[in-house]
């Protein structure tokens, strides 16, 4: 009667069972420590009273609103990218409300210093991008108007940006 050697082989799948069935446990007992701790501790164990906190007191029927319907953020996204070239593309329309500003720098400039600014020149925001930072986001809501991104230092380079109703 021989006894045979384990192989390595044999050994990792050994060792891989042995991890699967470990992991197994673990989320099973993490499964049943949830579940135990959203049912009530006791059982046949007769709920407390609550007092009412100073947050929790009674309101008039006429101070109660109706439930507020949950808001739904719709939020678009506008991709620039600036070449050496400029802006491409170089005019968005787009209806007004929340939008995210996605830049890709891909210029090869030392430096960009970028305004968000209303055509009648009101700046809303100013963004320096150097070389090494090739992505920015920039999330805004703009009312109906017309606005445009300006390279401060190259100022030909520009992005109109029109918002309707």
């Amino acid at each position: 009667m021989s006894l045979l050697q384990p192989t390595p082989s044999s050994k990792l799948r050994t060792a891989f069972c042995g991890l699967f069935v470990a992991c197994l446990l673990f989320l099973g007992i993490g499964l049943a420590g949830s579940a135990a701790s959203s049912r009530p501790s006791a059982v046949g164990a007769e709920p407390k009273p609550e007092t009412p906190s100073a947050t929790q007191l009674p309101v008039q029927a006429s101070a109660i609103q109706q439930p507020e319907q949950p808001t739904r953020v719709i939020r678009t996204a506008e991709l620039i990218l600036i070449t050496p070239r400029g802006f491409e593309p170089n005019t968005i329309r787009r209806p007004r409300g929340p939008v995210l500003l996605a830049m890709v720098n891909r210029s090869e400039l030392p430096l960009m210093t970028l305004r968000l600014e209303r055509v009648n020149g009101t700046m809303l925001r100013t963004v320096e991008m150097p070389r090494n930072r090739r992505r920015l986001s920039i999330p805004i809501t703009l009312e109906a108007g017309r606005y445009r991104i300006v390279d401060l230092l190259r100022p030909t380079r520009s992005l109109n940006i029109e918002i309707t109703e």
